[in-house]
């Protein structure tokens, strides 16, 4: 049984990206010519699924990895994915956090007695994952007791040093690059939503709101947003630069599994989507759908991918060289928002 949706077009740079069906998660994999970018893994007790599909699809080496935000359901697999392939990546995309906000994001797990859940935690095991990469093997020499200062220190040297972890900053001029004959770009603001006096109530919130945002055009000029989780203060923020930093697309991963207020309205006239597609598990779809029409605009043609045991495991979206975009049958349809 296949476990993926399939979205692709047929012209010789033919275009792929598989939606895995991890429920309310995300783990998304590109694929073009032979060439595959993993976007965020799942949840760690998701890696088993992602895995399965890689290795259905034989693939040995990615050419990037793309992690949005350090949430543990956009996060939690990735040792255990890319170790999986034996370290065979080339880039990984993910922000790299200074000194004061490691020390916040320890400060609040530490009031929270979250040490097993926490993005500080989360973050570390990132950090474990890129020495791995660099070592080749399995290095994981940190947990969420060590300090901030041990932490940073230790990601400043891989991030320096290893050369494969880029964090997006449009004034390094890193925010472009290109998949085949597809072009990336990311869309979100340089600087974090997090600092060192963030209130508690706003740190999930916030950590949300620093998503990496990108848009990729394919060879037929179709476009296709991803908003990782982006929340309420995010988008707007995000609509305010459409201008200068332009995001309109034909399809959009909606942002944070589709909860009410992941899609201001200001956000949605920027887009202007003719497709919508929200990663969430089956038995919250509908709540979800529902609460995201209650937002003045247009989402297009809305579809959800489910949890692996809907009905129909993978369906497929089609883009052809013309540029003309057609869902299958099996896809899991819910609204037609375009009349």
């Amino acid at each position: 049984m296949k476990s993926t949706i399939n979205v692709y077009d047929t012209d010789t740079a033919s275009f792929f990206a598989h939606f895995i069906k991890v429920g309310d998660a995300d783990s998304i994999i590109l694929e073009q010519n032979e060439k595959y970018i993993l976007v965020d893994t799942g949840r760690y007790s998701d890696a088993n699924t992602v895995k399965a599909v890689i290795q259905e699809k034989q693939i040995s080496h990615l050419d990037a990895v793309i992690i949005t935000h350090y949430d543990s359901d956009h996060m939690g697999g990735i040792n255990e994915i890319i170790q999986s392939i034996d370290y065979n990546v080339d880039t990984v995309y993910a922000r790299f956090y200074d000194l004061p906000i490691l020390e916040r994001l320890k400060r609040y797990q530490d009031d929270t007695n979250t040490q097993n859940t926490s993005v500080y935690r989360n973050y570390v095991n990132f950090v474990n994952t890129m020495i791995s990469l660099k070592n080749g093997t399995k290095t994981f020499n940190y947990t969420s007791t060590h300090s901030p200062n041990t932490i940073y220190a230790a990601a400043t040297d891989i991030y320096q040093n290893g050369g494969s972890w880029i964090s997006p900053n449009r004034s390094r001029g890193n925010t472009k690059f290109y998949f085949g004959n597809t072009n990336f770009v990311f869309k979100n603001r340089i600087g974090s939503y997090l600092n060192s006096s963030t209130e508690d109530d706003k740190i999930n919130g916030n950590v949300n709101n620093d998503s990496l945002v990108f848009r990729l055009t394919t060879a037929s000029d179709n476009k296709i947003l991803f908003l990782g989780d982006l929340g309420t203060t995010g988008g707007e923020n995000l609509a305010a630069e459409a201008g200068t930093y332009p995001i309109s697309s034909d399809i959009v991963k909606i942002a944070h599994h589709g909860y009410k207020g992941s899609t201001p309205e200001n956000l949605l006239a920027e887009i202007s989507p003719g497709y919508s597609v929200i990663t969430c598990a089956t038995s919250v779809a509908t709540e979800r759908i529902e609460a995201l029409l209650e937002v003045p605009g247009k989402f297009g043609l809305i579809y959800f991918t489910g949890s692996s045991d809907f009905t129909g495991d993978f369906s497929t979206l089609k883009i052809d060289g013309s540029g003309e975009i057609d869902f299958d049958s099996n896809f899991n349809y819910y609204w037609n928002d375009t009349k």
